[in-house]
């Protein structure tokens, strides 16, 4: 039917994490939240946004959304599956649905290990392909994000960081995954390579039906990556709505304080801000010269 949203692939209903406090001399130690009953909702071959001020709790979501760590209470679902990792064991099928490209291509990739082998040990964990087949996968996929078959043999501090974090994400789709969190993927890299690997997340998007929750601070990434977008602040969602009500009309405080914070990144704004700021130099240049002839 014209019109009919995609079906939910990935849902958490009242997701609470808390870790331990600690206790003082006439204290008992009390639990911290970092997680408040966060409910969300990923339709299929979408891009849920996640965003708000370091420590609001998103990359926390975005750990148990992965099946890295456990939620303390809630609901997880996912692909129609309910998923707790603290009381069931998670089968090898569940673990290929949902993988992770962090934040550092730096950090994320282990730098003894050549990147074919770190790819392809994805493939011998998670299928029962043979080692060539391992290795045409591997090529295969290094072609996919942009690099080339041979660059499997060498180490990861022979690439940039913008060709590590392609790596880090051709490593996430070895197993062909349905759902990729992305925590921070580009907040690492330069404003042109972060144009390039955002335009490599749309394609494999596309040609895959991948859905996207997208980790980040920075407010014109998701406005160009997003379909729905929620706002986060101290571990508890405080806004959510489609991509383009979120930036024409947010309702919460919280919201619209984030995007008053956030520079535009319209060129004819960008130009004025940049005149602006010429002319302020220029009248200072100006009021020091009148200085100093008095």
């Amino acid at each position: 039917m014209a019109g009919e949203k995609p079906p939910v692939i990935l849902e958490g209903i009242g997701l609470v994490r808390e870790y331990p406090g600690r206790a003082g001399l006439l204290r008992r130690a009390q639990p911290n939240r970092a997680l408040k009953g966060v409910d969300l909702q990923l339709r299929r071959g979408s891009t849920l946004s996640v965003v708000g001020e370091t420590g609001c709790g998103k990359s926390t979501l975005g750990r148990i959304l992965t099946l890295i760590d456990p939620m303390t209470d809630g609901e997880l679902i996912v692909d129609g599956e309910q998923v707790d990792i603290r009381r069931h064991h998670l089968s090898r099928e569940l673990r290929r649905k949902v993988r992770i490209v962090f934040q550092s291509p730096y950090g994320s990739l282990n730098p003894r290990k050549k990147i074919g082998d770190a790819l392809g040990q994805e493939l011998l964990l998670n299928t029962s392909l043979d080692a060539t087949e391992r290795r045409v996968r591997v090529g295969d996929m290094l072609e996919r994000v942009g690099l080339q078959r041979d660059h499997a043999g060498r180490y990861p501090h022979m690439f940039s960081g913008g060709q590590r974090q392609r790596i880090a994400i051709a490593r996430a789709l070895m197993v062909n995954p349905k759902i990729l969190i992305l925590d921070e993927p580009v907040s690492a890299l330069d404003l042109s390579v972060q144009a390039k690997v955002l335009n490599l997340l749309a394609d494999l998007q596309r040609e895959f039906g991948l859905s996207y929750v997208f980790i980040s601070h920075d407010l014109s990434v998701v406005r160009r990556i997003s379909d729905e977008v929620m706002v986060m602040n101290s571990g508890e969602v405080v806004e959510r709505g489609t991509c383009e009500d979120i930036f024409a009309n947010p309702s919460h405080p919280y919201t619209r304080q984030l995007l008053a914070s956030t520079p535009s990144t319209d060129p004819d704004a960008i130009a004025a801000r940049l005149a602006r700021h010429a002319e302020r130099r220029a009248r200072a240049a100006s009021q020091t010269t009148g200085d100093e002839r008095d």
